[in-house]
């Protein structure tokens, strides 16, 4: 929900039309045309739009972008799929989170340690299993060439 505002404005306002480097892109093809070198290649640039999708219009308003994109919005929210994926994401997490919070209060109940001691056991393990994690993960993407 704190996204929302953030990603409307680079979806309204996206960064192709700020870019300097296409007029200097477009400079040095004539400059490489005249000269007989190779010409540089222009810059790729992230597409905000989605290509299966066909608009007729080429130039739409900010207003026209806002309405497409709440009715995409209101679209994906009725699905009831995707809500209740979302809905069990959201409460795993909130498990999850609520494991992590309570457990050094937990052990240190059950069990009788410092809570001192409790908190360098579960940063030394999140740092070890934080690290564990990355290290599997990029050995898994390099050796099955996920991308």
């Amino acid at each position: 929900a704190l996204l929302f505002f953030p990603s409307l404005a680079l979806f309204l306002f996206p960064s192709d039309d700020l870019d300097e480097d296409d007029i200097t892109d477009e400079i040095s093809l004539e400059k490489a045309k005249l000269s007989g070198e190779a010409p540089k290649k222009p810059r790729k640039t992230l597409n905000l739009r989605d290509k299966h999708v066909k608009v007729d219009e080429d130039h739409t308003t900010a207003t026209e972008k806002i309405t497409e994109f709440f009715a995409t919005v209101r679209k994906l929210f009725r699905n009831p799929i995707y809500v209740g994926a979302m809905l069990g994401r959201i409460v795993d997490v909130l498990a999850f989170k609520g494991f992590f919070v309570f457990l050094g209060k937990y052990l240190e109940i059950q069990f009788g340690v410092p809570q001192y001691r409790i908190q360098k056991y579960l940063a030394g393990t999140g740092v070890v299993g934080f690290a564990c994690g990355v290290i599997i993960g990029s050995v898994c993407m390099r050796r099955f060439h996920l991308q």
